[in-house]
């Protein structure tokens, strides 16, 4: 009985084995998620980090001593050109002044004197009532009086300017520093300073990129002038700025090549010692063919992307690359145009003519 149930039971295994083994395995069709290429104009930029720098920075010192009767303006206050900023007592300077003048005064009157004195004898001369050597006595003293008179004139000079010294002014427009010192200090020594100006309008960005970019700066900048654009920390905005000046020689130490910028900077959208993200922009690349950076791929032929038809058959497209923005990169290949579907998901179960299933 066990017998004849047994054998039939074999027969159906042996069967079912053996028509497996003559069937084909089909593999599921891979799916994959797909973008189609679009053109768009992009720019050309070379990265950089720098520091954002004063058009124009003085340390305000004192050039003459004395204490500091009056601070006019306010910490972090906008000045212009020719504002008073301090006041060194004055009065010692102004007595000086006087003084300089006084002799001035003197050294006029005797130079007067020895002019009316020489004139006069001259016309005595030709008759022999005053001697030759009486005469040249008398030239020789209206010269000296002259060399008198331009000393004297000296002295007041530097005693005007040492008065002028007492009251210190602005000499650019812009912001005020802290304060460093106050009020009733003596300034014991010329020199010392007493605060900082910036001038912030316009301001510079001191930047570098790598040394071998020279060449390709050089070139461009020949063509047109080249714009960067700055981002500082915390800021949402970009300062779209000039680059003004390529540095006369590479920084050995690091291999960078020094760049300036110059932005106008009327909001105050920066500021002196920022930190700042620059990219100088080479030129504007017009139609460019953007995908994905997520669907570039590297085989043994170099870079390349899955290019879907229609059909949905995938194929293998080699490609070179250029500018990236945004996540997106620019290929450039003969065998791809705008409105091709690439693969940017599910690259690694798609071989070259395999038929894919879009998601």
């Amino acid at each position: 009985m066990k017998t004849r149930y047994l054998i039939p039971l074999i027969s159906f295994f042996i069967f079912n084995g053996c028509a497996k083994k003559g069937g084909a395995y089909r593999p599921p069709v891979p799916k994959v998620r797909l973008a189609t290429l679009e053109t768009m104009t992009v720019p050309e930029i070379i990265p950089g980090i720098g520091h954002v720098r004063a058009f124009n920075s003085a340390q305000i010192c004192a050039q003459v001593t004395g204490y500091l009767v009056k601070i006019s303006y306010t910490q972090g206050q906008l000045v212009q050109k020719g504002d008073l900023l301090i006041t060194i007592d004055p009065r010692i300077y102004q007595a000086g002044l006087k003084t300089a003048q006084g002799n001035l005064l003197e050294s006029k009157a005797n130079k007067a004197f020895a002019q009316n004195k020489k004139e006069r004898y001259a016309s005595l001369i030709k008759d022999q009532f005053v001697s030759e050597l009486d005469f040249f006595q008398y030239v020789c003293n209206d010269k000296e009086q002259d060399g008198f008179v331009l000393m004297k004139e000296g002295e007041v000079d530097k005693s005007q300017t040492n008065l002028d010294f007492c009251y210190i002014k602005a000499p650019f427009s812009g912001r005020c520093s802290k304060q460093i010192k106050d009020t009733g200090n003596l300034i014991a020594n010329p020199g010392e300073n007493l605060m900082t100006l910036n001038q912030i309008t316009p301001i510079y960005i001191d930047f570098s990129v790598p040394e071998y970019e020279y060449s390709r700066i050089m070139r461009r900048q020949k063509e047109h002038n080249l714009e960067v654009r700055v981002n500082v920390p915390g800021s949402t905005g970009t300062a779209i700025s000039k680059l003004i000046v390529v540095d006369n020689q590479i920084d050995q130490t690091t291999g960078q090549l020094p760049l300036r910028a110059q932005y106008e900077n009327t909001e105050e959208m920066l500021w002196p010692g920022q930190f700042a993200r620059c990219e100088l922009v080479l030129q504007e690349i017009p139609d460019a063919l953007m995908c994905p950076i997520a669907a570039l791929g590297i085989g043994t032929k170099g870079k390349f992307v899955i290019k879907v038809d229609p059909s949905n058959h995938a194929t293998y497209v080699w490609v070179e690359t250029g500018v990236s923005k945004e996540g997106f990169i620019q290929l450039i290949s003969p065998d791809l145009a705008p409105g091709d579907r690439i693969v940017i998901d599910g690259q690694i179960n798609v071989e070259d003519g395999a038929i894919v299933q879009p998601i």
